[in-house]
């Protein structure tokens, strides 16, 4: 493995997308899935970096927003972020000598906004 490839994965596929199922509501999907990885994952006991390999992993957002609620240009949203709580770590793209650092797992998340309109 090139140092230059390290923690970096060959391929990735994004996909996103809008379900509008009623007039105030509507869905919003995402997938991102990364290819294989490869970084340091360790170090040996006399201090050598040793270079792993991740496997691919598939990252999957959940977002809804009812729009105009108890008044116009009021939104609510709600949603999951990497709902099936993949393990994504973060890899060190060099040889460091130390195990990749944890990434975000499953975050839920709220929103709340207004938008005015001069309409």
């Amino acid at each position: 493995v090139c140092s230059s490839d390290l923690a970096f994965p060959a391929h990735k596929v994004t996909a996103s997308g809008a379900l509008h199922a009623h007039r105030h509501l509507t869905f919003a999907p995402s997938l991102v899935v990364l290819g294989p990885r490869y970084g340091a994952t360790g170090q040996t006991s006399s201090g050598e970096a040793v270079v792993g390999r991740l496997p691919t992993r598939a990252l999957v957002n959940l977002w809804a927003t009812v729009r105009d609620v108890a008044t116009r240009g009021l939104d609510l949203g709600f949603g999951v972020f990497n709902a099936l709580d993949a393990d994504v770590p973060f890899v060190q793209p060099y040889r460091g000598g130390h195990a990749p650092l944890p990434g975000p797992s499953r975050e839920w998340a709220m929103r709340l906004s207004f938008t005015e309109s001069f309409d």
